[in-house]
């Protein structure tokens, strides 16, 4: 059978358009949330429909749906703020209201303040999502999923939605090496004389003044605020050298700089691995590898402070891992006052991934030759359950409850651990 030039070119028509279809068919599969983006949102319906139907609607354009730590972050392709587009809010608003009416259940949705605490409102009012029963928030991002690599520590987000093949956590952060490669441990800015520019609350900077002001005697710690009405400084001791002649070579040169203020009967001088310099530097360094794409860890935040949780609160996973510096949280409570004897300055490590963090930090501190003794506090960074409508692109972390968990794990003795 010979076909005509019209039957020819009618087939190959047919041809192209059933692939267009299948190929707009297999694009719109793609972009459709498969099963509440991945299983993302399967823990919370009401939350899976509204932001599946909006979606799918046209309302919002959802890029990429990640997990970090506690929270759960939903990147949008739109550049502008979802909080704020009253018009876009007013549909998922709709939308959750007609799901409650549906359901019988998600009271709140209904009630003409809505709730209480969640995610997404609009205006003045509260929440149309309410707390999230998985995560202890949502966050609706913006600029497409490239747009979490401005944020410390996305190297360790699961993606959750649409399906990728390799793990953003990556393999490293359970068992061989990290990628350091991009971190630098050579290049740093001079600290003496630069101590408020280079300390960032007035605790430490006090502490780097001390150190500064008083080169030499390897300062790590000075407190003089204590109700005994004693002077406490921490001195460098290091390994091999002679502890008892140290620290009176370090009594002679505290006492002979303020002779009016510091003496012998006032002054208590405490042995220490580290001084402040080292400590601070260390900390740099840290820093630099949380924002590098080597941080598997999930670590967001590096800095100095002091071996007690304070406003960080206690109802996080968190665990002080020295010996020589423990918590003094319950001091404070118990005797109002700061005992200096044991006060240290510690590098804290706040991070998403409190588990890995704590099975891997020993192998990370390794591999950037950091002493294992100079982190004293690892503690869960977690967002925050909204309480009133707030910009949605926020990027700090704020504490809040989480479960209790104590044992040991690779590295680190949890001694001291709760959440």
């Amino acid at each position: 059978m010979i076909v005509g030039t019209r039957g020819k070119r009618a087939a190959i028509v047919a041809t192209i358009v059933l692939t267009l279809i299948v190929v707009l068919s297999l694009a719109a599969q793609q972009n459709e949330p498969d099963e509440c983006f991945g299983g993302a949102l399967s823990a919370d319906p009401l939350h899976c429909e509204v932001i599946a139907w909006a979606h799918n609607e046209g309302v919002i354009e959802v890029d990429a749906v990640y997990r970090a730590g506690t929270a759960l972050y939903i990147y949008l392709v739109q550049s502008d703020l979802l909080y704020g587009d009253d018009d876009a809010l007013q549909k998922m608003l709709t939308k959750a209201q007609e799901v409650a009416r549906d359901t019988g259940e998600y009271d709140c949705v209904l009630n003409p303040r809505l709730c209480d605490s969640g995610v997404l409102g609009i205006g003045s009012s509260d929440y149309f999502l309410p707390v999230t029963s998985a995560y202890q928030t949502i966050r609706f991002l913006t600029g497409g999923a490239e747009a979490r690599r401005s944020i410390t520590g996305w190297r360790a987000f699961e993606q959750l939605w649409p399906e990728h093949d390799e793990d953003a956590g990556g393999a490293a952060g359970t068992s061989g090496d990290f990628d350091i490669s991009g971190v630098d441990r050579t290049n740093f800015p001079t600290l003496s004389g630069n101590c408020v520019g280079l300390t960032r609350n007035s605790d430490i900077n006090n502490v780097c003044w001390a150190w500064d002001l008083r080169p030499g005697v390897g300062i790590a710690n000075y407190t003089d605020y204590t109700s005994d009405g004693k002077l406490y400084a921490s001195v460098k001791v290091a390994p091999g050298e002679d502890e008892a002649a140290k620290i009176t070579e370090a009594k002679k040169a505290l006492i002979a700089a303020q002779p009016d203020y510091v003496t012998e009967k006032n002054l208590v001088v405490v042995p220490v691995p580290h001084d402040f310099e080292e400590l601070w530097r260390w900390s740099l360094i840290l820093e630099r590898f949380a924002n590098s794409s080597g941080n598997t860890l999930g670590i967001y935040k590096v800095e100095l402070g002091f071996n007690w949780l304070g406003g960080l609160g206690q109802d996080r996973k968190h665990v002080f891992p020295l010996q020589d510096a423990p918590n003094l949280d319950d001091h404070w409570r118990e005797t109002g006052f700061t005992d200096g004897s044991r006060t240290r300055v510690i590098i804290q490590v706040g991070t998403y991934e409190f588990d890995k963090t704590v099975a891997g930090l020993p192998r990370l501190l390794k591999q950037l030759e950091i002493p294992e003794n100079a982190v004293g506090l690892i503690y869960q960074v977690k967002d925050h359950i909204y309480q009133r409508p707030v910009a949605l692109t926020d990027q700090q972390s704020v504490v809040d409850a989480d479960s209790p968990v104590s044992g040991t794990q690779a590295g680190f003795t949890l001694r001291q651990a709760q959440g």
